[in-house]
């Protein structure tokens, strides 16, 4: 399943929305922002 995802985000007929990045130090942050439903799109937290 996981590859006919990556296929379909490939062939452009996916285009997923991010609505925001976190370093993952703010994961507190990031889980704030979903809760209050400030998200509109993915809410990503890197890992760096």
């Amino acid at each position: 399943q996981l590859q006919r995802i990556l296929e379909g985000v490939k062939a452009g007929v996916l285009d997923p929305v991010i609505d925001s990045i976190f370093a993952v130090e703010d994961a507190a942050k990031a889980h704030q922002h979903i809760h209050d439903a400030k998200n509109i799109g993915k809410v990503l937290l890197r890992f760096k």
